[in-house]
């Protein structure tokens, strides 16, 4: 949090986790994949993505 503060100035950051659409592999029936992405809000900035294990929190 001590990067994601200096990167921003002490602007407001977001975080949003999504499923991506499409990424269920029935197949092989491997789960949908999970990202959770940090938003800057002020500058409309991506901080970072990453991917994240199904339900977890």
């Amino acid at each position: 949090m001590k990067s994601i503060h200096r990167i921003t100035e002490g602007e407001v950051v977001a975080l949003d986790g999504k499923t991506l659409c499409g990424s269920y592999d029935k197949i092989n029936q491997k789960s949908a994949i999970v990202m959770v992405s940090v938003w800057a809000t002020t500058n409309r900035l991506v901080l970072g993505q990453v991917k994240v294990d199904d339900k977890s929190n």
